[in-house]
């Protein structure tokens, strides 16, 4: 992705940006769902199976 003056691409740019903000939203949402899956279970055991039913 670089030239010979030390400068990326514009493509290159965007490509690192879009690859970043896919990745990174997706680790969020996944650590959300992890979080809210220990809250559920710790919190409410009794209920688990109807708030973690697919």
């Amino acid at each position: 992705f670089l030239r010979s003056e030390n400068m990326i691409s514009f493509g290159g740019c965007a490509l690192q940006m879009f690859l970043v903000l896919t990745l990174g939203g997706t680790e969020d949402l996944l650590l959300a769902f992890m979080a809210y899956d220990r809250y559920v279970a710790i919190c409410h055991p009794l209920n688990y199976m109807v708030f973690m039913r697919p």
